[in-house]
């Protein structure tokens, strides 16, 4: 049986609260075929307090580093 490789994304979005639009971060877990598994549900200041979301929601140990960046997504790749 292989491995599916499973994803961490957190990215920046507008924040639908702010008239000033500043960002927030929100992470999703999403597995190898595409279907989102968990998110976030609410928006983090600052990346590292969404990376700590992830962890604490998923029981998954990231890296503080993602392993990619794609289109201004941070991407941490996981197996299950």
């Amino acid at each position: 049986m292989s491995a599916q490789l499973d994803r961490i994304e957190i990215y920046a979005a507008p924040s639908w609260f702010h008239v000033d639009q500043h960002l927030v971060y929100h992470w999703s877990y999403i597995s190898s075929n595409g279907r989102i598994l968990a998110d976030s549900g609410q928006g983090y200041s600052r990346r590292i307090d969404a990376l700590h979301g992830a962890r604490r929601v998923t029981g998954l140990d990231l890296a503080a580093q993602p392993d990619s960046t794609q289109d201004g997504r941070h991407v941490w790749q996981v197996t299950r």
